[in-house]
């Protein structure tokens, strides 16, 4: 048998092998732990995705009942400022007309 000086290196040993498999097998542990923190995070942005579509669709729809009844206001004031400037013209002639009579 040889000392130590005069062996040579063959490889790696059983234990350093074990040692290597070991750190390996915490790496991936470490690697399956932000693996699931980033599933949960992509659920929480799916939940939020689909509550900012719900927010959008309600904001359209009121959009659009606000944009029907202003229309509605709108058509009504005119309507009534028709209404108005006929009452005025007809104020105006009677009111000739009561010049005519005196």
């Amino acid at each position: 048998m040889e000392g130590k000086t005069g062996q040579h290196n063959m490889g790696p040993t059983n234990a350093d092998i074990i040692a290597m498999l070991g750190k390996i097998d915490l790496k991936l542990n470490e690697m399956d732990s932000r693996l699931k923190t980033l599933k949960g995070l992509e659920k929480k942005i799916d939940n939020f995705d689909k509550n900012l579509k719900k927010l959008w669709a309600h904001m359209d729809t009121v959009t659009t009942d606000t944009r029907d009844k202003v229309d509605r206001v709108e058509n009504t004031i005119d309507s009534v400022g028709v209404d108005i400037e006929g009452a005025r013209r007809k104020i105006s002639d009677l009111e000739k007309d009561n010049s005519k009579l005196r």
